[in-house]
């Protein structure tokens, strides 16, 4: 009805104050909160001249008001008033059912999303690996969520074999949608730049431009010559790589590094060179393993 249209463009602390009387007949030509310029024309054009408002709550959750309107006085017997609740309680959880269902819907539709994003994201890992007979590469990725902001990437790099693995701040989509960045972004830098440094810098400059304040990575860059066992190796802000000698158990941190990706556009990325012995073993991780609590 016109009245009812009226009564819904009400300001916002009207119908809370109306709403504060739930459960109580309100007789509207005498509540001065009813009465308007705007709605006293319609109050006496459809004669309306009580209601009554009723929560709807389920499980101590408010999902709305039903509200009874009267072109007189409204009075309820007992029995009327049990009816009225027992219907307002029906209607409550009908709405409170489909608001569920509704929820769910969404969470379906959310979590296949995020499955065919998982998987695009899974593709972006190395399905084959340089291979050479005098160096062993094994890797491994398992992720705490759908999506992750860790990856490793491993491919030639002008005569070498280039490994990165890196770390983007966040977790979920955001930290995914960046580390897609910075993989392409690396990829393609690796193609014409063959000094790490060099390749660090502009993929650090690449990623400065693209990102906020608090959006930055980590990253290890190493390039493996195979032939000459020489490892180059350009960290970002990454956890550091070690080497366990073969004719010892201890570990060779290697420390050289520089600033986190994506802060400083200026900021240099050293490079520092190790000669590999036959059965050394480098390894490479995110702060991922090194915080695992099992």
């Amino acid at each position: 009805t016109e009245f009812t249209q009226r009564l819904r463009e009400l300001p916002d602390q009207d119908i809370a104050a109306l709403d504060d009387t739930a459960g109580r007949v309100i007789q509207l030509d005498e509540d001065e909160r009813a009465i308007s310029p705007t709605t006293d024309a319609s109050l006496r054009a459809e004669g309306i001249i009580s209601l009554i408002s009723l929560d709807l709550s389920y499980r101590s959750r408010r999902h709305g008001v039903l509200r009874l309107y009267g072109r007189r006085t409204l009075e309820f017997t007992e029995s009327q008033t049990s009816l009225l609740k027992t219907i307002v309680e029906h209607v409550a959880a009908a709405v409170a059912a489909a608001e569920l269902l509704q929820t769910e819907r969404r969470h379906r539709q959310t979590q296949r999303h995020l499955k065919l994003a998982a998987d695009v994201q899974s593709r972006m890992r190395p399905r084959t690996k340089p291979e050479h007979p005098s160096i062993d590469i094994e890797a491994r990725l398992v992720s705490s969520l759908e999506l992750a902001g860790d990856f490793y990437d491993i491919f030639d790099y002008h005569g070498s074999i280039g490994v990165v693995v890196a770390d983007v701040v966040g977790k979920g989509v955001p930290a995914a949608l960046l580390m897609a960045s910075l993989r392409a972004s690396i990829r393609a830098h690796a193609l014409s730049e063959s000094d790490p440094s060099r390749l660090m810098s502009h993929t650090n400059i690449f990623l400065t431009r693209d990102t906020l304040d608090q959006e930055f990575a980590t990253l290890l860059f190493m390039s493996i010559d195979p032939e000459s066992r020489t490892l180059t190796y350009c960290n970002a802000g990454h956890e550091p790589p070690f080497i366990i000698r073969a004719d010892s158990n201890n570990a060779e941190i290697l420390l050289e590094g520089g600033l986190v990706l994506g802060v400083d556009e200026s900021q240099d990325f050293p490079s520092a060179r190790v000669r590999l012995e036959p059965g050394d073993t480098l390894i490479a991780c995110t702060d991922g393993l090194i915080e695992a609590q099992n």
